[in-house]
């Protein structure tokens, strides 16, 4: 909380966001899951070709419920372009694979204790990119997740 917050305690509480919060952490804690069941038996980067193809057809049928309005116009800028293109081989091919090798490599449960370091990656990636500064609250909070994950993760 702290670490995400960044020193900026500002609450706005709602049901839906709330439900989709608990919705996503389910969800992707049953991803790991499947992920650990199948990582013996077959290699990360096969699991991951599938992973995208199943989600990308599972996603279709939403068009058939609103259709796309998207302006094609802007893939002429390449700004557009670079954007989409790290989307999708950085943000999803690689983390997906990399998330894939993890799990076969340090198991589901410990490969999940080190989740807790996605806050601590977007504070460093704000400040870098976009300049945002750091809050005290927030290096007190980065402190308290790498002990955090040091403690859990230790044999």
């Amino acid at each position: 909380t702290l670490v995400i917050f960044n020193g900026n305690f500002t609450f706005e509480i709602t049901i839906v966001g709330e439900l989709l919060a608990f919705a996503a952490a389910f969800s992707w804690a049953f991803y790991t899951l499947l992920m650990r069941r199948f990582s013996d038996k077959y290699p990360a980067l096969f699991l991951t070709r599938k992973v995208m193809l199943y989600g990308m057809l599972t996603a279709l049928p939403i068009f058939l419920y609103r259709p796309l309005t998207t302006d094609f116009t802007l893939f002429t800028q390449p700004v557009v372009w670079v954007n989409f293109v790290f989307l999708g081989l950085v943000a999803t091919l690689l983390c997906f694979f990399l998330w894939n090798k993890t799990i076969k490599f340090l198991g589901a449960v410990r490969a999940s204790t080190y989740i807790y370091g996605m806050p601590i990656t977007t504070l460093i990636a704000s400040v870098l990119i976009l300049g945002e500064p750091i809050s005290l609250m927030a290096i007190i909070g980065t402190l308290m997740v790498l002990i955090g994950v040091y403690f859990a993760t230790r044999k």
